[in-house]
């Protein structure tokens, strides 16, 4: 059972989510965020929390140690498109003159990992990733992977090099 927390809005996906306590015998064991479209049923079951639950503090303890560090250049109105994307983040950003481009501090749930990268990876060449080295460990990963999928991708292909030329 759940004992709800919080509701919270995100703009750019235009949707509401939960954070919801799953409940132990006395207290609860974890903090889940749910999207209130993923609920499908609920129904009373009596039981409450016997202390407030702190979920801040929760928050915090699901948090990576380090911020993912953003290089964030103008073009295509690169700074405010991310100010936008990761509004539900907790961030930090700071113009560096010595690049002409910003830094962005974005503080991010370790569960929502994925979800952060490829929020990243949707900004091209307008976002680089510097740190942390385990967040870079992954997007380059995923980039071998997805590389990978399009090799094979190619052999499935149904012109010759000539014919996609003319394509």
């Amino acid at each position: 059972s759940c004992c709800a927390l919080r509701l919270q809005y995100a703009p750019k996906e235009d949707r509401f989510y939960a954070y919801l306590a799953v409940m132990g015998e006395d207290e609860p064991t974890r903090i889940h965020r749910c999207a209130l479209r993923e609920i499908t049923k609920l129904e009373w079951t009596g039981r409450t929390a016997q202390e407030p639950v702190d979920l801040e503090a929760h928050l915090l303890a699901g948090r990576a140690e380090d911020p993912a560090l953003l290089r964030i250049s103008e073009e295509r109105g690169g700074l405010e498109r991310c100010m936008m994307q990761f509004a539900s983040y907790e961030k930090q950003t700071e113009f560096d003159e010595e690049s002409g481009r910003y830094l962005c501090r974005i503080f991010y749930d370790r569960t929502e990992e994925d979800q952060l990268l490829d929020e990243i990876c949707s900004f091209g060449r307008v976002v680089r990733l510097l740190g942390p080295p385990m967040l870079l460990e992954r997007l380059r990963e995923r980039l071998r992977r997805q590389c990978g999928l399009m090799e094979r991708a190619e052999t499935f292909l149904p012109y010759t090099e000539e014919e996609a030329e003319i394509c």
